[in-house]
């Protein structure tokens, strides 16, 4: 006898209990999973993964690999994404939208430095110059969240090498202050100035590039009126 078809879940949807036993023992009570919805194909999931708010938007594919079974479910490589997306979530929630301008910021300066948008998320960097987990920027937060997770599960599946156990035992001490809600981005008054101006130099020139410096200019100032928004936030 076959096994009857699962359910199709709906492309915005809270977690499964699946996904929720995948990460719950990283995050634990740190994060509010009720309120965390998963959004695929959504206007804002073109490019990369991204998170604003407690939404993660995905598309169905990214790197080559499936995010989503059939039946709408997480696939592994899905679950690898929401680890890393959750860390900006877990940074929502426990700092608010601050994560967005210093993410945007962090990602435009590596280019600016000709690093690529990548070197944005390499945490080695924050943790070899001995910076404060609260300092390290968004992206560097989640990769090592995400590092964190990956060589723990291989050490449990009895996979790992001697750089997983390197990197459990460097990133243990900030995945603690995960744990309590330790080290999220916020923003002062400063701060809105700030983010402000992050908004519109990245929007603002993404906008003039593709659509010409007219409507580059109207971009810049509505992003950053966002951004003096969440900035303060």
């Amino acid at each position: 006898m076959e096994p009857a078809p699962r359910e199709v879940l709906p492309d915005h949807r809270p977690l499964t209990e699946d996904e929720l036993r995948y990460v719950w023992d990283l995050y634990c009570e740190s994060v509010d999973f009720a309120a965390v919805r998963l959004a695929r194909e959504s206007l804002l999931s073109v490019g990369p993964p991204k998170v604003v708010g407690n939404t993660v938007h995905m598309p169905s594919t990214w790197g080559g690999q499936p995010l989503f079974d059939g039946s709408n479910r997480l696939t592994h490589a899905g679950l690898r994404i929401l680890v890393h997306e959750l860390g900006h979530v877990w940074q929502y929630q426990n700092g608010g939208m601050a994560y967005i301008p210093e993410s945007l910021w962090a990602q435009a300066r590596s280019m600016m430095l000709g690093d690529g948008r990548k070197g944005a998320y390499v945490w080695q960097n924050a943790y070899n110059e001995s910076v404060p987990w609260a300092q390290w920027n968004p992206e560097q937060q989640a990769t090592a969240i995400e590092h964190y997770d990956a060589a723990r599960r291989r050490i449990g599946a009895g996979e790992a090498d001697s750089g997983d156990h390197q990197i459990t035992q460097a990133l243990l001490p900030v995945i603690e202050k995960v744990r309590r809600g330790e080290g999220a981005p916020h923003f002062s008054k400063a701060g809105a100035t700030f983010g402000g101006v992050v908004m519109a130099v990245v929007f603002g020139g993404m906008i003039s590039l593709l659509m010409g410096p007219v409507y580059g200019l109207s971009a810049a100032l509505i992003a950053a009126a966002l951004g003096v928004y969440i900035g303060g936030c």
